[in-house]
């Protein structure tokens, strides 16, 4: 089997052909193997099925980060420089002699090899926007500050005291300094729905709310499943009924039966 592949040493790619090393077939067919195991163990310990694909390429690029971030601070270490004598080139080769361990991480925890360079980037944009946010909420707790009171003025100067440690994570986590800002907003964005999803749900099963509902029984007298605001031109003979179960407070109607 042979394969282009990076150097180590340079952080760029080989000039000449390297073999002995997995294609991406081969990589590909080990993957599918253990993503069987994968997937049982996660439901096993209570994970929904239907949630397994997004749970595995998520883990997966937590993994490569946090390896990635882990060499390129190592190198900074071993190479005596700091973010104040680091050159952008200088970042860059560390970047890029890291990138080999962190994508055989994100491979060897279940992370497509295709979608490798876009998950490097996803999550060093993650990891900004969380170090962004744990600067932000403990200077928040530091001066004293509430989300009641504390003005636009205030935020605006915490975001730009953290900034520089955000900054610093995104470009150790494997991100191009150059795309740094609008990462950063996608990595906001990204933690913003999580925690909205997040919030939602519990919520949503602290008030025994359902997706679907009930209206009427079939021809056997089994319940016919509904569901709200789906509708159904006339034309195709479908009748709108009122819905029990459902997770708002007052009768809606919804399409009922097969939509």
């Amino acid at each position: 089997m042979m394969t282009m592949t990076m150097s180590p040493a340079t952080g760029m790619p080989c000039t000449t052909v390297c073999s002995g090393g997995a294609t991406a077939a081969d990589l590909s067919t080990i993957r599918n193997t253990c993503a069987k195991q994968g997937k049982e163990k996660y439901m096993a310990a209570g994970g929904d099925a239907a949630d397994w694909a997004q749970a595995q390429e998520s883990g997966a690029e937590t993994k490569a980060t946090d390896t990635l971030s882990t060499c390129f601070d190592n190198l900074m270490s071993t190479n005596s420089q700091t973010w104040e004598t680091i050159t952008p080139a200088l970042e860059m080769t560390y970047r890029r002699q890291c990138e080999g361990n962190a994508e055989s991480e994100f491979i060897r925890n279940g992370g497509d090899p295709t979608m490798w360079h876009e998950a490097q980037t996803t999550g060093a944009a993650s990891a900004s926007a969380a170090t962004m946010s744990t600067c932000f909420e403990d200077k928040m707790t530091t001066l004293g500050y509430s989300y009641e009171t504390v003005t636009m003025a205030q935020q605006e100067s915490i975001q730009s005291n953290c900034d520089t440690d955000a900054r610093k994570k995104f470009i150790s986590s494997g991100g191009d300094a150059t795309v740094y800002q609008q990462n950063l907003k996608k990595g906001a964005a990204a933690a913003t729905a999580t925690v909205m999803d997040n919030c939602f749900e519990t919520a949503f099963a602290a008030a025994n709310y359902n997706h679907d509902g009930t209206c009427g029984v079939d021809s056997l007298g089994n319940p016919v499943t509904c569901y709200k605001d789906v509708w159904m031109p006339d034309s195709l003979g479908m009748k709108l009924s009122d819905m029990t179960g459902k997770f708002t407070p007052t009768k809606t109607t919804g399409c009922c039966g097969r939509c």
